[in-house]
């Protein structure tokens, strides 16, 4: 490409040009943030990043970092990944950068990929799609589709909270703020933009968003947002499971599930995200966030636990509760039972089958070791490969008063004692040094 064609095709933003590309709304004016009055400087951005908006920068592009990456660096957190928005359209984006590709159905998306298998994300700006069918029904309003493009505007006026909408400006590396995120984030408030209850029956997975911000973030969920939730906590059921599972798997390992949960059960979301947990009762409430406070510290120490393991734990006041009414003395007995009450959660969720067996194994492993030392068969279940997990989940189970802790004491001195070796059976010698006769 030629240097003319270049600033050519700088000079016409594709915003600007094409059914896809318009403006549909007259939006207020930004706020600019100068770099003197905020803490973001170069040295806090990835250096991948930084490369792919100066690249995007040179082509006559804008290029914003976006979203998670700009919150979290206000806050002084150390952002999970760096999200790049531009008004270069995908297709465009995949011609510029080589270690490119583009993945999305609903919606493309640009993926640069580094060395280590780095990935910087590329979305170009979007818009709301059009509703020209008036209805009753708010679930119509759901978002199936979301192609058409659009200004900064129109993107940060689409997105879902105010504190993930703004843009960090790489060529003057100010910040564009359209909906008072900056205001927000110094009320450490999260606030939803615009109608709270027409943002939710979109997209309602939303909810779990703003709740699982303010228990990580340690921000109050603002007054119509918080009565938002509660008006439309049922439309969760119409949520995506795969987008709800990631969501509670991020909870779950990601140290502040006691806080989260606790927001569900004030909010009513709890029997509406866990139709098979019920009937609940105040019991099993106060167990559960015991055991979430425990996983909590956990993930607090650095070490991150498993999916089957955080799951494990999470449904244990539910499983418990159940098998206290059950008289299992076998473990075929209990094979059952945990098909019955495990399987329709795991169905739910569409956990794998690899998940499902594991967390049924942590479950046997644990009904073995509530009966004490000195069984039969404790040698064979201290090799298996998911003992380690299983005597976590057990200190875990301890800790928060659902196991005996001298059980917890009698296996823990149990596994410091290095098992027998295995002696081979007389007949595999005897068949070893046979000598055949020629």
């Amino acid at each position: 490409m030629s240097k003319s064609s270049r600033n050519q095709e700088g000079a016409n933003p594709p915003h600007q040009s094409g059914s896809f590309f318009r403006k549909t709304k007259n939006f207020p004016e930004p706020s600019i943030v100068p770099r003197s009055s905020h803490n973001i400087s170069r040295e806090l951005i990835d250096p991948d990043a930084l490369n792919v908006l100066y690249h995007l920068k040179r082509r006559g592009y804008k290029a914003y970092l976006v979203g998670g990456c700009v919150r979290d660096i206000l806050l002084h957190l150390k952002p999970k990944d760096f999200d790049v928005c531009t008004d270069a359209s995908p297709s465009r984006v995949r011609k510029i950068f080589r270690n490119c590709r583009l993945i999305g159905r609903r919606f493309r998306l640009a993926h640069i990929i580094f060395k280590g298998n780095k990935i910087i994300e590329v979305s170009t700006f979007r818009r709301e799609p059009d509703f020209s069918i008036e209805t009753e029904d708010r679930r119509d309003l759901t978002i199936h589709s979301n192609k058409y493009y659009g200004t900064p505007a129109d993107d940060a006026w689409r997105r879902d909270f105010t504190i993930n909408a703004l843009f960090y400006n790489i060529s003057d590396f100010s910040i564009i703020d359209y909906v008072r995120g900056m205001d927000d984030l110094r009320s450490r408030l999260i606030r939803v933009i615009g109608d709270p209850e027409k943002r939710f029956y979109e997209d309602p997975v939303r909810m779990m968003r703003g709740i699982e911000f303010s228990a990580r973030l340690g921000f109050d969920l603002e007054a119509e947002t918080l009565e938002g939730i509660k008006r439309c906590r049922g439309e969760i059921r119409h949520g995506s499971p795969a987008r709800m599972k990631e969501e509670i798997m991020a909870i779950l390992q990601g140290g502040h599930a006691c806080g989260c949960f606790s927001l569900f059960f004030d909010t009513g979301l709890f029997p509406f995200l866990f139709p098979d947990f019920q009937p609940w009762d105040e019991s099993q409430t106060k167990y559960i966030l015991a055991i979430l406070g425990q996983l909590d510290s956990l993930a607090a120490t650095g070490e991150k636990p498993s999916e089957h393991l955080c799951l494990a734990a999470f449904m244990w006041p539910f499983i418990a509760n159940r098998l206290e009414k059950e008289e299992i003395r076998h473990v075929n007995g209990l094979d059952f039972f945990l098909r019955d009450h495990v399987n329709p959660f795991c169905s739910h969720f569409y956990l794998s089958v690899h998940n499902r067996h594991l967390i049924k194994e942590l479950y046997r492993a644990v009904w073995r070791m509530r009966r004490g030392t000195g069984n039969k068969g404790e040698v064979r279940l201290i090799r298996k490969d998911f003992f380690p997990e299983a005597m976590t989940l057990f200190r875990l189970l301890g800790k928060c008063g659902q196991v005996d802790q001298g059980l917890v004491d009698g296996w823990e001195e149990r596994i410091k004692v290095k098992p027998k070796h295995r002696r081979r059976p007389w007949w595999r010698h005897r068949a070893k040094n046979k000598v055949t006769a020629s």
